[in-house]
């Protein structure tokens, strides 16, 4: 009555929910899985902290790039 059954693909995700009763369309990942609102926002949250992991990594290999490395690396002035 209520639509397909959709199964939270989280980890340890017990939902269910009928596609009529989430109140939106639903969303699939490209591996076609549904994950219920909760689970979305806790992989969209993990997906952004990596990328920001990713990104102030990469800032400081450019500064040292820029710099011309790191103080242990650079020769003494005479």
């Amino acid at each position: 009555e209520g639509g397909q059954l959709l199964s939270c693909c989280g980890e340890t995700c017990p939902l269910l929910f009928h596609e009529s009763c989430l109140g939106f369309f639903v969303n699939w990942d490209d591996r076609f899985n549904f994950y219920c609102p909760i689970c979305a926002y806790s992989r969209a949250v993990s997906d952004y902290t990596k990328a920001n992991e990713k990104v102030s990594l990469l800032r400081k290999e450019l500064a040292l790039f820029i710099g011309g490395g790191s103080n242990s690396q650079q020769q003494p002035k005479a």
